[in-house]
């Protein structure tokens, strides 16, 4: 199984990337970040450190990132192999994100034998019904999706914790990218450096 993965940052490498790699899912991660998606594939595994009361330490294997802003053929085929779509590049870029997304749908929906069936597609943003405006966006480049055999779904939103300003630092996850250091980034949920 595979799942595509828009947003190779923090919430995406450290929060749903878990979640995708233990389900079983091979990831493949697509941002427009060119030393991150490098820093990928140069990198076998990466750590995603839970802090909190019971701290541990979860190794992700089986990924690797497509450039989404130089490689878009590469993109539109992980696009019409997924068996599973998610994002988390903020709601704003979802818009952004959309027609692209419909375009390999469209080319899905073109090559498919009917083997690959329904894809699960899921806006994983701090969003009140952010998939359904993703669907929406896509539906308007591809109006004739809600007629294949495509899954758009929607409880992501409720996944997320409610954020109080006042507990912004609070970080109960830090990811780690196996390897040698050369980048740090930093998130109100997530500290990620690549290592």
């Amino acid at each position: 199984m595979k799942a595509l993965h828009f947003g190779a940052g923090n919430i995406g490498r450290g929060f749903v990337g878990v979640i995708l790699h233990n389900a079983g899912y091979e990831l493949v991660f697509a941002d427009v970040a060119a030393p991150l998606i490098d820093a990928l594939n140069s990198n076998d595994s990466y750590t995603v450190h839970e802090v909190g009361q019971d701290p541990k330490d979860i190794t992700i294997t089986g990924f690797s990132g497509v450039n989404s802003a130089e490689d878009k053929d590469a993109l539109l085929a992980h696009i019409a192999d997924a068996d599973v779509i998610t994002t988390a590049v903020g709601p704003t870029v979802l818009k952004i994100i959309a027609p692209t997304i419909a375009e390999g749908l469209r080319q899905r929906a073109a090559t498919s034998d009917g083997s690959k069936g329904k894809v699960a597609v899921m806006a994983c943003e701090n969003a009140i019904n952010a998939t359904d405006g993703l669907a929406e966006a896509i539906r308007q480049e591809f109006p004739e999706w809600t007629r294949l055999p495509f899954l758009p779904t929607r409880p992501w939103t409720a996944s997320f914790p409610t954020r109080h300003p006042a507990r912004a630092s609070m970080s109960p996850w830090r990811t780690t990218l196996n390897g040698p250091s050369n980048r740090h980034r930093s998130a109100t949920m997530f500290q990620t450096s690549l290592a």
